[in-house]
């Protein structure tokens, strides 16, 4: 899910690029697959941020993470603020890097169908 927040910055456009170059009959198709891998990006990413968070825990603290052990040991809630902050900054740099694909996408028109009619210049 978290990463859906960054490449939030970049579906609108990405839609557009990828609906433009597609062709006509296959529009729902590719507008479809967009949203199916990025329903897939998000679940890998709250699972690759979960895990990091996780692991940051273990390391600091030196037991495994669970509700318990971070009520009842010493210092447990400093070790996992801390794990929450280094998956914050974790998900700042993906948004950055969203932001930084976002601003290189063009915009180009989508290629006629057979016997599509020019668009008129006005």
């Amino acid at each position: 899910m978290l990463l859906g927040i960054g490449f939030g910055q970049l579906i609108g456009r990405l839609i557009v690029v990828v609906q433009s170059t597609a062709p006509a009959h296959q529009i729902g198709v590719a507008t479809t697959g967009i949203r199916f891998f990025l329903s897939l990006g998000t679940a890998v990413g709250a699972a690759a941020l979960g895990s990091v968070l996780s692991r940051v825990y273990e390391a600091r603290s030196g037991t495994a993470m669970s509700a318990a052990t971070i009520a009842g040991h010493p210092g447990g809630r400093s070790d996992f603020t801390f794990g929450i902050e280094v998956v914050f900054l974790a998900v700042g740099a993906v948004v950055l890097l969203a932001m930084l694909f976002s601003a290189r996408l063009r915009e180009e028109s989508r290629p006629r169908a057979i016997g599509e009619p020019e668009p008129a210049v006005v």
